[in-house]
């Protein structure tokens, strides 16, 4: 449903310069491409900008949004891409693997988030914190921003078998991690 209601925001954008469906998809996207710009470099700030700057781009090539197969994996890469250019820009290697992951958000606002106590979230989020970066990286877009195996691939430019092996290797160090916390607590 989500897929055919951004399709046709898409198409009404680009065939009728429609800014309704532009502001629209705007409000859909800022939020998320700003807290995945914000993980990549580190900066809330510039982050922001760059995700206006991709909108006001998309914006000015409105027509090129026809080709566009998936709206959702475009503005995730776009705002990658952005994000890996203003690193060079800043005369910063970028390297995926060194990326600390205190600076990527987790998202409290989801149902499940207000049941489990502030305890049990700050013992998952420390938890998260242990896991290597790709695998924070994966299981964020995944389980967090609930992007598909294969948007997760073609964001991060790694196979669908390379996302699934990340997202079972997370699942199974937060299990882990997770089973050693409760029983200490149990004793």
């Amino acid at each position: 449903m989500e897929s055919a209601y951004l399709r046709h925001l898409t198409e009404r954008i680009a065939l009728f310069n429609d800014e309704g469906a532009f502001k629209k998809l705007f409000h859909h996207f800022y939020k998320p491409l700003c807290n995945f710009s914000a993980s990549l470099i580190q900066q809330e700030d510039a982050a922001q900008d760059l995700i206006t700057e991709l909108f006001i781009s998309i914006w000015n090539t409105k027509s090129n949004l026809l080709a566009v197969k998936n709206i959702k994996t475009y503005l995730y890469t776009a705002a990658k891409n952005q994000s890996i250019r203003y690193l060079s820009r800043q005369h910063e290697e970028f390297n995926i693997d060194n990326i600390p992951f205190s600076a990527i958000p987790l998202n409290h606002d989801c149902p499940e988030s207000l049941i489990i106590s502030q305890e049990t979230i700050s013992i998952i989020e420390m938890a998260i914190e242990e896991l290597p970066v790709r695998c924070k990286l994966v299981f964020r877009l995944i389980k967090f921003d609930r992007l598909t195996y294969q948007e997760t691939a073609d964001i991060l430019d790694i196979s669908i078998k390379t996302v699934d092996a990340q997202l079972v290797k997370a699942i199974k160090r937060l299990h882990e991690r997770l089973k050693k916390v409760s029983k200490t607590s149990l004793n």
